[in-house]
């Protein structure tokens, strides 16, 4: 996989007011590596593949969860029935999360040992949702696209044309 250029912001914050996306991928089909100006988290809803990043492989399926480093590449390979939802977070607010949730658990393996830990070949220890887990962040990012459809204030979803 060749790597490409970065996704720009403008391409996905359409709403400058808005500091979280939802971008859902039905069949995200083998995608070359590519880098992006704000935070992925990537939870993977259905289907195999294989995400790379560097010259590391991993294998995902249904229940895995991906933070995306705006500094590190990364693509998918070996796609079947890969369907997934990306929060897309914009960097300037991950300091203002750090300050309110910080000390949580879960903010630290998201944005620490996550991302640190894909860097390694034979990663096993990701974080995986059981699928009572899964169900409740499927409805999160409904709830997500819900308000944006309502007009919330710096809310926006955005759904790749049919």
């Amino acid at each position: 996989m060749s790597r490409t250029g970065a996704l720009r912001h403008k391409d996905y914050f359409r709403d400058a007011r808005a500091r979280v996306v939802v971008h859902r991928e039905v069949r995200q089909v083998p995608t070359p590596q590519h880098r992006h100006e704000f935070y992925e988290i990537v939870i993977i809803l259905a289907g195999t593949g294989e995400h790379v990043t560097g010259n590391y492989r991993h294998r995902v399926g249904a229940g895995d969860v991906l933070v995306i480093d705006p500094r590190r590449a990364h693509g998918y390979d070996a796609t079947r029935g890969l369907h997934l939802v990306n929060v897309l977070v914009r960097k300037d607010l991950i300091p203002h999360l750090k300050r309110e949730l910080g000390g949580l658990p879960g903010f630290h393996a998201l944005f620490t040992l996550a991302a640190a830990g894909w860097q390694r070949d034979g990663y096993t220890n990701r974080l995986h949702l059981d699928a009572a887990g899964l169900r409740q962040a499927a409805e999160w990012a409904d709830r997500i696209e819900e308000e944006a459809s309502r007009g919330a204030e710096g809310a926006i979803c955005w759904r790749k044309p049919a």
